[in-house]
């Protein structure tokens, strides 16, 4: 009897293992790309076979906001770490990720800035010997199985660094994504006489849907299924302006806004996109489709709602418009969206990222979660009373 225990044991350790190594490789055997929530700026993760890249930080006040997300997503180092331009709404919160994560490599442009946010970034970057690596079209790099190759900027503006931001296009398998920062007109003109392929299944809007950038000529090439903007709610700039939004609708992008849907989270398997564990692309021809199945995946992305064209563009002059223009058919964010939310442990209550509680909160008690408000609120949390988080 004895025997057949230790036999019937044995057996089921060895299957307990298998399947523990199983679940690791197909988790790992995807690229994941994470379009980080920090209000009016740019912040993108991008995680492949256990490797990690950084694109820009947001502003200096969400350094923390960054890199609690990136332990969340079990980030222990970067490989690559990419500053598109100077300006502080994509670097400003660089110098505090710099400085909690080992970084082997940090691609930026070569440009002279006196600003106090960016010579502080290459103190540490000299602090800590990073190397630097100024972009050159056509270099490509491999990020675990999947490569990024550099499309821009060809020149450097002495006169808007927007035209100075760093661009790639990122391929894994049968699925693609492109970045450009904050690449104006001329930058995307430069990307396009290049020659290069351009075409992407998602694009990561360029400059907050400002009007200055996604160019008619430039999303031509491109011809995106999906368009995720980065952007602040109620910012001032009026991003993303609807001439944006309606050139996107017209070469048929579903969009999704983190001013809307948090952080966003989408994962390619090499052949098909998904939001969380749900089906965003379904093969289908029309991306403007809205009856794809989202939802949660095991970290909290996931169940988004797209932006319709329709819902977007509502002319409204009712609260919760932005610039004369409503945001949703609702003037709420849906509590099924999953969005960004930063908790006290200690005091079980639920804040924005933004939210001036934050700043003083002790480290030891502060953790960023991405999920569900009414999640939390069931596991014994409140919102707090000042910034109202919902």
């Amino acid at each position: 009897m004895k025997g057949f225990m230790k036999s019937f044991l044995v057996a089921f350790l060895i299957c307990l293992l298998s399947m523990t190594v199983f679940a690791d490789t197909a988790s790992s055997n995807k690229l994941i790309v994470n379009y980080i929530d920090v209000g009016q700026g740019d912040s993108e993760l991008i995680e492949c076979n256990g490797q990690f890249m950084l694109v820009d930080a947001g502003e200096r006040d969400k350094g923390t906001v960054v890199v609690n997300y990136l332990k969340s997503r079990g980030v222990e180092k970067l490989d690559y770490v990419i500053a598109t331009h100077p300006h502080s709404d994509h670097i400003g919160g660089m110098s505090e990720v710099l400085n909690t994560f080992p970084v082997s490599n940090i691609i930026m442009p070569k440009v002279n800035n006196t600003t106090a946010t960016y010579t502080n970034m290459l103190k540490v970057i000299q602090q800590k010997g990073i190397k630097a690596i100024e972009p050159k079209i056509g270099d490509s790099y491999k990020l675990g199985n999947s490569t990024f190759t550099i499309i821009g900027p060809k020149k450097y503006d002495t006169k808007n660094m927007n035209n100075d931001s760093v661009a790639f296009r990122l391929v894994y398998g049968n699925n693609s994504f492109i970045f450009c920062g904050d690449a104006e007109t001329e930058e995307e003109n430069d990307i396009v006489a290049s020659g290069q392929t351009l075409k992407s299944d998602v694009y990561k809007v360029s400059h907050h849907g400002s009007t200055t950038s996604s160019s008619s000529a430039f999303l031509n090439k491109v011809q995106p299924k999906y368009a995720v903007i980065e952007v602040g709610a109620g910012n001032s700039y009026g991003h993303p302006k609807q001439k944006t939004l309606e050139a996107l609708s017209k070469i048929g992008a579903t969009v999704y806004r983190t001013d809307l849907n948090g952080s966003i989270i989408i994962t390619s398997d090499g052949k098909t996109l998904s939001f969380g564990d749900g089906s965003v692309d379904n093969g289908a021809n029309s991306s403007n489709d809205n009856s794809t199945n989202n939802s949660t995946d095991a970290n909290g992305g996931g169940d988004a709602t797209p932006c319709t064209s329709q819902s977007v563009l509502k002319n409204t002059t009712g609260a919760g418009s932005v610039n004369g223009f409503g945001t949703a058919t609702s003037t709420s964010v849906p509590q099924s969206v999953s969005i960004t939310y930063v908790l006290n442990t200690n005091t079980h209550k639920i804040h924005k990222p933004n939210c001036r509680s934050v700043s003083q909160m002790k480290e030891k008690n502060k953790k960023t979660y991405v999920g569900k408000i009414a999640d939390l609120i069931s596991q014994g949390y409140s919102p707090c009373k000042i910034c109202n988080p919902a």
